[in-house]
């Protein structure tokens, strides 16, 4: 497959699988499902690596890691509406604030958190952090950020109105991810080198646990409605789901592509999209059955991460 450096975007309109499963698949698949179709792929800058959306402004942005820049994408369109310098290169994981409008991406070469206004694109401000800005969260209901230091086991919690450091938490080895419940006000944070998650309450800052999951966790997402939390293990190309209330394991994990690495849910149809970056695909895993849906969505080379448009059923996936 060719090397395409932009993002993707995946449009799940309904359909009917195939009732056996995958032909020549060990794969559990679900026997009705949804069949995702490749729309656009839409440029954008140097080295595209984290991508979020806000489907209240209808906007999604990518961060591009090469470029030091980020890139707006008008997610009514698909069209890029700007791209604009943001520090330097190494720009890393990026963050929407639905309900302030405010963009957080996390510049790892300057070990700071670049705060822009989503509605005019400005640089509002940065906030110096300890290094390691792999992976960023909001939470819109606290108004406070969390961010990755994986150089030094743990994360940092900003508040969002003062943009200043209130809390460094420390976690497992490496952490390289992090997500929010907003309903629960818990976090949850993959540590990639001891392979667990981290959980913190998020109202005293306080670790409450940490869970085993698979080999080389990176990137985690949460389903605020249902209260599940889905961890990509990358070398055991398999995807772990957990109970945010008891925190257990749920079940085996789920067989996914070569090296799974972003993942995000759609918390309106309750699907996972997962992109894995060895098999440049996409797949889709029915999360009401824990099963795959139907056959991996084909994207560009190397899928980092993953974003969803919940309004429009929309998947947006960097390459």
């Amino acid at each position: 497959m060719c090397v395409r450096l932009g993002i993707v975007i995946v449009a799940v309109v309904v359909a009917l699988a195939w009732a056996g499963g995958n032909l020549g698949s060990t794969t559990p698949v679900a026997t009705a499902a949804t069949v995702p179709t490749v729309i656009a792929t839409v440029p954008v800058g140097s080295g595209p690596y984290g991508v979020t959306a806000n489907p209240t402004l209808q906007r999604v942005y990518v961060s591009n890691n090469s470029g030091g820049s980020i890139t707006v994408i008008d997610s009514a369109t698909n069209t890029p509406i700007a791209t604009f310098p943001v520090g330097s290169g190494d720009l890393l994981a990026i963050a929407a604030n639905p309900t302030t409008g405010r963009v957080y991406a996390g510049n790892n070469g300057l070990s700071r958190v670049e705060v822009v206004d989503g509605v005019t694109n400005a640089v509002l401000t940065n906030t110096p952090v300890l290094h390691g800005t792999i992976g960023i969260a909001a939470n819109p209901t606290t108004n406070r950020v969390y961010v990755t230091n994986a150089s030094y086991n743990s994360i940092q919690v900003i508040d969002g109105g003062t943009n200043v450091v209130v809390a460094t938490v420390a976690v497992g080895t490496y952490p390289v991810d992090v997500a929010v419940n907003p309903s629960t006000n818990r976090v949850f944070v993959t540590n990639q080198y001891s392979n667990d998650l981290t959980v913190i309450d998020g109202a005293t800052n306080l670790a409450l646990t940490t869970v085993a999951v698979g080999n080389s966790p990176h990137h985690v997402a949460v389903n605020a409605g249902t209260n599940r939390v889905y961890v990509a293990n990358t070398f055991d190309n398999t995807v772990s789901v957990l109970d945010g209330t008891t925190l257990a394991v749920i079940g085996a994990p789920i067989p996914v592509g070569s090296y799974p690495y972003g993942l995000a849910v759609n918390p309106t149809t309750n699907h996972v999209f997962v992109a894995n970056m060895f098999s440049d695909d996409v797949t889709e895993i029915d999360a009401a059955t824990n099963l795959v849906v139907g056959l991996p969505i084909g994207v560009g080379s190397h899928p980092h991460k993953v974003a969803v448009d919940p309004a429009t059923n929309r998947v947006y996936v960097t390459n």
